[in-house]
């Protein structure tokens, strides 16, 4: 019995350290990678280039640069790594890569804390590693999501530890990185409360609000009142994708555990009918069949319900889509209440603490998710919570089923190789950094600024001033949005023809570009194929537009 035990112990081992070597092996292969793996890493460089130079992170928008909405926590530390070095992409990655193991570790500290074995903790980072692809692969780019995400996964474990003031402090510092981090703070300090009382949640609140109120002050101060206006009022006129938090953020949370999910469904399905059955109890099954049905047949179910309802003035698709998110909705809140009806179990208990905080982090998720925009890295809390849970799902399956545990075995490894990626798609080749090259150079021939929306930083990489990010530029295009009327400042430079060009992914962004500028020259890549982000909006630049003279234009 021993030596079986053994055996399964380190075939669990093996598993979770080829996860391991398999992210290893994906972040080191592309740490050095000197030019964009996704969209947006060049325009995060340029926060860091502002805080190097000593400018303003969040000025009036120019077609120099146009802050992103998020606050400075992880540009400050991209700045104080590259003054030991070098401001380059190298120095962003790392920090998210040294997030990314630290948000792995987490999750190992924390079931470990609740008496889960060394193996089976270690399954629980594994499956937390699993999803590195599905959440677009952003644990090791130049983004803030690992560092918040390290943040906010060591609030949790260290205030679970009694650590109450470096967890509330820990969290002051994600909301320093990404501002709605602060939704984590009510799980942690309603569970405070309901386990040790009052005065132990007031400590809590006050050592993690009374940071974060000082650094809102500092910043409002600073930057005379335009920081909350880029946090708060800016993306507040972006549109909102219900269907998205309703039910596309959990199917992709579910997915990315598929194995696992459908096996604990499958379980509480059984543990409800196991003893006494009663109406209650029949709900809660229904509610599990209808999530399984869901994750496994989520198109054709869409495609019935746009059949099935008509709504005038809606399009069919989004008929579906909201109405699967309806019916998911329903069935998690019917299952989740027949669930805690029969277990009773206090929520001041530790199994409590970690169901709850996933829960916020899985609404969290979902809610960024919505955000016009919101891309498949904001999964990542809700990702964490998710393998935090499955360790704890295993851990209790491993000890109420010993006769199973081969089987239990089998499943775990099955599911991490169900989930690993193919590296050679996410590892940029030699063929990118030679096309790369070219663009650069081409770059350098050309005497004066260049603006270049798509990759703000390959201008900066040939000698050149920077230009305003794309997305930032989106950010603010909005009616009702409070620079909205800052947009002008783009068509001004592209009406006074103060770039000597401008270099473009496609044809279409305009802002006077097409009148005052004409179509000279498309970059010559080595294939269709290379050069493009890895992840995230595939967009490569590609042509260059230079000014037409105003003979030229008046003919016109």
């Amino acid at each position: 019995m021993i030596q079986s035990q053994r055996f399964q112990h380190a075939f669990l081992l093996v598993f979770c350290m080829v996860m391991l070597g398999l992210f290893l092996f994906t972040v080191i292969s592309r740490v050095g990678y000197p030019y964009d793996l996704e969209w947006m890493e060049g325009g995060v460089l340029l926060h860091g280039y502002r805080v190097l130079n000593g400018e303003d992170l969040y000025p009036y928008p120019s077609e120099e640069y146009i802050p992103f909405i998020y606050p400075p926590l992880y540009y400050w530390m991209l700045a104080g790594v590259a003054w030991c070095t070098k401001l380059d992409y190298p120095a962003g990655r790392i920090l998210s890569i040294v997030g990314g193991l630290l948000s792995c570790a987490a999750v190992v500290r924390a079931l470990r804390w609740e008496g889960v074995s060394w193996c089976v903790a270690l399954c629980g980072g594994a499956f937390f590693l699993s999803t590195y692809e599905d959440t677009g692969a952003f644990l090791d780019i130049v983004r803030a999501d690992g560092i918040l995400l390290a943040l906010m996964a060591w609030s949790m474990v260290w205030v679970r530890e009694g650590k109450i003031r470096m967890g509330a402090l820990a969290l002051s510092l994600a909301f320093a990185t990404k501002h709605n981090a602060a939704i984590m703070g009510f799980p942690i300090a309603f569970w405070l409360w309901r386990h040790s009382g009052w005065r132990v949640a007031w400590q809590f609140s006050l050592w993690s609000a009374v940071p974060s109120l000082l650094f809102l002050g500092g910043m409002q101060w600073v930057t005379e009142g335009r920081f909350l206006t880029y946090l708060l009022e800016v993306p507040a006129h972006h549109p909102f994708v219900l269907w998205r938090l309703t039910w596309l953020s959990s199917y992709e949370i579910l997915s990315a555990h598929m194995m696992l999910s459908l096996t604990g469904l499958a379980l509480s399905m059984w543990w409800l009918l196991r003893e006494k059955r009663n109406i209650l109890c029949w709900a809660g099954v229904v509610g599990s069949c209808i999530i399984m049905s869901m994750i496994l047949l989520s198109k054709p179910m869409e495609g019935l319900f746009s059949q099935l309802i008509h709504v005038d003035g809606v399009s069919a698709k989004m008929v579906g889509r909201n109405a699967m998110g309806v019916l998911f909705c329903f069935a998690t809140g019917i299952l989740l209440y027949s669930i805690w009806n029969k277990v009773r179990r206090p929520i001041s208990s530790g199994y409590g603490y970690w169901i709850l905080c996933a829960g916020v982090a899985w609404v969290f998720s979902g809610i960024m998710r919505a955000h016009h925009g919101g891309y498949n890295n904001v999964l990542l809390p809700g990702m964490w919570g998710s393998a935090l849970c499955c360790g704890l799902l295993l851990h209790e399956i491993w000890n109420r089923f010993p006769k199973l545990r081969w089987g239990w075995v089998v499943l775990v490894g099955s599911h991490l190789w169900f989930v690993s990626w193919n590296p050679s798609l996410l590892i940029p080749t030699s063929k990118d950094v030679l096309a790369g090259d070219r663009l650069i150079a081409r770059l350098q021939e050309i005497d004066g600024p260049v603006f270049s929306p798509h990759a703000p930083w390959y201008p900066v990489i040939a000698g050149k001033k920077p230009s305003a990010h794309l997305i930032a530029l989106w950010d603010i295009k909005h009616k009702g949005g409070p620079f909205y009327s800052s947009v002008t400042v783009i068509e001004e430079a592209v009406a006074n023809r103060e770039f000597t060009a401008i270099l473009l992914a496609n044809n279409k962004e305009d802002y006077g570009r097409k009148k005052h500028y004409r179509k000279r020259e498309r970059i010559v890549y080595p294939s269709k194929k290379v050069f493009f982000p890895k992840k995230g909006w595939r967009v490569r630049p590609q042509y260059l537009f230079f000014p037409k003279d105003y003979k030229e234009e008046s003919k016109k």
